[in-house]
């Protein structure tokens, strides 16, 4: 097969939404270090040796079987341990719930084969999964991505069931939940299933395809004659696997006709998954170039007239709430950052805020001084996602900013292009950014600069080729990358850089104003006139100052106190700091 079957399997979940299910077995715990059901019997034999003074040896269930004359089973074990069922479930605790210890290196909690299976149904591509783990994982996970599942964990919940299209997601532990002294461990148990269970299951099995993972097939005879019973194959079967399947496995396979997908482990295989679905639902994401040029059309509508206010806000409003849910969805991925997966990172911001930035910068440039509480609500609200990004990479927690700067830029170099300082100044000065886990809040323009989006990850930002021999490669990409975006508004090539540059100087001016800080970022404005034959913006800038006084632009509408004094003190800094880089 020439075609990799991870990327035929993202095809089928994202052109069949809803129509696959997951089968999941202990393999996709294996990373939280959750034991199997059998491996909790052995290490309890071991325990009832210890403190009656014997040693289980390496058999533990050899041992139980010539000391008590039977074979050791689960549930009998604990009934045994335990008098009362909180007895029992005292005794289960500590093998699926973190220890503070455990909680410190995150173990037993979910992993990122649990959060990449979650985000699958949050999407809606994943309703129905089927596991044989007795932990609670895969529900924690999927609540914390804001869905609330249907659990189905013993026969007469299987039998009372709602239709599985009703209920957003369906977790069917076939063997039971750790809670529960009734779970399947046994031979006996796994070999045989109660009616209702096996009814859910040759539904499931007839009417979804099914994507396996983490799950070999070997102890489970009940659950194989389920699959075995199923001779219908609407849809597909992909079978993810470590190593070579097993010999129960391999019929299994042929039976169903599925196709192998070789993975490293459960977390990549869920994570990567996840990451290709997400690419084709972008890709197909009805923005450019027409829904786009309607929403701006529409926006233009709104503009001039008071009467359509509500409107305009509710526009703006849903525009934002839907790149913010896809900013968030794509922000929580917790990869370590190396070059590629920065690089297409940028790309997916990038992708994500076009649709955003088109509606943007024409409601900068045309909008009134009525419509600036618009817009700066929509940077505040892009930069603060209120992510628990504190497991993060910092390389990726600053780079979560970048959309709100994309914005900042956006929609300050159109205000300027249409002479709306008063857009520009709110822009600028008026967002408002939270620390994270604080109630501190600061100037978002504290953060919304190069230093605060890009500076933690030189190395990985520097290795896009296109920054290759420029100074300040910063500046230059969002020069580059806002240029076609703002073309409509700004045909002007040459025009485009001097409003450019006089942006980025206001930028610094504005951050040792609100930063009290006078080393502040600079953009290519500190050697645009070593590169080209032009006057330094800086020297520009000072000259009108000193000749409009209070009547200049930015003093006009209160920025920088309203002091003629202020901003040129302002661009001495600024300028005695160009001189010194």
């Amino acid at each position: 097969m020439l075609i990799d079957p991870l990327i035929s399997l993202a095809f089928s979940v994202h052109s069949n939404k809803g129509a696959y299910a997951l089968l999941v077995g202990s393999g996709v715990s294996r990373a939280a270090r959750i034991l199997t059901g059998w491996d909790i019997v052995l290490d309890l034999i071991r325990k009832v040796a210890n403190v009656s003074g014997e040693d289980a040896g390496e058999a533990p269930d050899k041992w139980y079987k010539e000391r008590f004359g039977k074979e050791p089973d689960y549930s009998d074990l604990l009934m045994q341990l335990g008098l009362t069922e909180a007895d029992r479930s005292g005794i289960l605790r500590s093998y699926f719930e973190p220890s503070e210890e455990e909680r410190e290196h995150g173990f037993k909690a979910p992993t990122q084969a649990h959060n990449g299976i979650a985000e699958l149904v949050a999407l809606g591509y994943v309703r129905v999964i089927v596991t044989t783990n007795f932990d609670r994982l895969i529900e924690t996970a999927i609540e914390e991505a804001g869905v609330t599942p249907t659990i189905v964990s013993t026969a007469s919940a299987a039998k009372g069931i709602l239709p599985l299209q009703r209920n957003a997601c369906t977790v069917f532990k076939v063997h039971g939940d750790y809670l529960d002294p009734r779970i399947k461990n046994t031979p006996a148990e796994l070999g045989k299933y109660e009616p209702s269970i096996n009814r859910l299951l040759d539904r499931i099995f007839d009417e979804y395809g099914l994507v396996v993972c983490g799950w070999s097939g070997a102890w489970d005879a009940a659950l194989r004659s389920a699959l075995e019973r199923c001779k219908t194959h609407r849809f597909g079967t992909y079978w993810a696997a470590r190593d070579e399947p097993g010999d129960e496995a391999r019929k299994l396979i042929e039976l169903r006709r599925a196709s192998v997908v070789q993975i490293k482990d459960a977390e990549t295989f869920f994570s990567e998954l996840e990451e290709k679905v997400r690419s084709l639902e972008d890709l197909e994401r009805p923005t450019h170039p027409l829904s786009a040029k309607v929403a701006v059309a529409t926006l233009k509508r709104y503009l001039p007239e008071e009467r359509h206010r509500i409107r305009l806000h509710d526009l703006v409003h849903d525009e934002t709430e839907r790149l913010r849910a896809s900013l968030i969805a794509v922000t929580t991925l917790d990869k370590p950052p190396e070059s590629a997966a920065y690089r297409s990172r940028l790309e997916r911001y990038n992708a994500l805020c076009e649709p955003m930035v088109g509606l943007f910068a024409p409601g900068c440039y045309w909008g009134s001084s009525s419509h600036v509480g618009e817009w700066v609500n929509v940077i505040e609200r892009i930069c603060n996602l209120g992510l628990s990004l504190d497991r993060s990479y910092t390389a990726w927690s600053s780079l979560a900013r970048y959309p709100a700067y994309l914005m900042l830029y956006a929609g300050g170099i159109a205000a300027l292009t249409g002479d709306q300082y008063e857009t520009l100044a709110a822009v600028l000065s008026r967002p408002k950014i939270r620390r994270a886990h604080s109630d501190t809040v600061e100037p978002a323009l504290m953060w919304l600069n190069w230093r605060g989006v890009f500076e933690t990850s030189p190395r990985l930002f520097y290795w896009l080729p296109e920054l290759k021999g420029y100074s300040l490669p910063e500046s230059r990409y969002m020069e580059s990358t806002l240029r076609d975006p703002l073309r409509e508004i700004l045909p002007d090539d040459h025009k485009y850089l001097m409003i450019f540059d006089r942006f980025e100087y206001y930028q610094s001016m504005l951050y040792v104003d609100l930063v009290r800080d006078t080393l502040p970022p600079v953009g290519r404005f500190a050697v645009r006139n070593l590169e080209e034959d032009q006057k330094y913006v800086g020297d520009v800038v000072r000259g009108e100052i000193e000749k409009q006084g209070t009547s200049w632009p930015l003093l006009r509408v209160g920025l920088f106190e309203g002091s003629q004094d202020r901003a040129i003190q302002l661009v001495d800094a600024v300028n005695a700091h160009v001189k010194r880089i």
